[in-house]
């Protein structure tokens, strides 16, 4: 698991938006390759050494 405050500067699907979270209250949403990446980049940092795609889902 990754913090979102880091990525919600750079994440094209929030940059520049104070309200990023109600875009989801309606259903999906696409992600740009760049954003996959950069999310994908940070799930793998965050993860326990050893542990890499999917990481466990725990309290922060």
């Amino acid at each position: 698991m990754a913090p979102i405050r880091p990525l919600l500067p750079v994440l094209d699907l929030t940059r520049g938006e104070a309200q990023w979270g109600m875009a989801f209250r309606f259903g999906l949403r696409a992600l740009t390759e760049a954003d996959f990446t950069r999310i994908a980049a940070a799930m793998d940092s965050a993860a326990p050494l050893g542990q890499t795609g999917g990481a466990s889902m725990r309290e922060a």
